[in-house]
């Protein structure tokens, strides 16, 4: 996520992971909500422009919060705790996990 600010107005840009057989209604949907929240949360005018990516199922299962679904290939092991500093980062989030010796995600 990268957040600028231009005097009183913020401009969001981000990256949505959502599950890869979402219908681009459903994908649009997820990403309305996010919108929604980040513009009730932010004081002044906010534009949020959100890229939504696939899952990969392969490197995504270990801390997807999906509990139902369909094709989860390994079962949830870890979950992400957002922070700033994590937030910002120009990454895929399963890299950082990879590090950490999960299986299926090197």
């Amino acid at each position: 996520m990268r957040v600028q600010q231009y005097g009183g107005d913020k401009h969001i840009d981000l990256h949505l992971t959502l599950p890869y057989y979402l219908n681009l209604e459903q994908v649009h949907e997820e990403v309305e909500q996010v919108e929604q929240v980040l513009e009730q949360h932010w004081p002044g005018t906010t534009e949020v422009f959100i890229h939504a990516d696939p899952c990969l199922p392969e490197k995504c299962c270990h801390y997807c919060q999906v509990a139902a679904c369909a094709v989860r290939k390994h079962p949830a092991s870890t979950s992400i705790t957002w922070s700033p500093q994590n937030m910002v980062k120009n990454q895929k989030h399963y890299h950082e996990l990879s590090e950490k010796g999960l299986p299926g995600l090197s």
